[in-house]
């Protein structure tokens, strides 16, 4: 019993830091760039294997571009919205 609450501890918590992410980026009014779509999908498949440690060590790199963004990472490529990643989110948690 207890490491299932442990589990669902860590999933809430993860869960809880994308979506602040997710807030935050729609309050600067500013899509969601490829760098930041491809770190937040990671974080989905994390997520949905039951890794959290792993989703919250991507979650960083995400939230902290200034320290882990090199010129060598994903330029362009395919983006997400705001919505589109709370959707993707949204099924992750319900075990779609």
């Amino acid at each position: 019993m207890e490491n299932l609450t442990r589990e669902a501890t860590a999933r809430r918590n993860l869960a809880q830091r994308m979506e602040r992410f997710l807030v935050t980026v729609g309050e600067r009014d500013k899509p969601l760039g490829p760098w930041e779509t491809d770190l937040l999908c990671q974080v989905l498949v994390h997520l949905g294997q039951g890794s959290f440690w792993l989703g919250e060590d991507v979650m960083l790199r995400v939230e902290r571009p200034d320290l882990y963004r090199t010129y060598a990472d994903v330029a362009d490529g395919p983006t997400l919205t705001v919505a589109g990643v709370r959707a993707k989110l949204a099924k992750v948690l319900a075990g779609k």
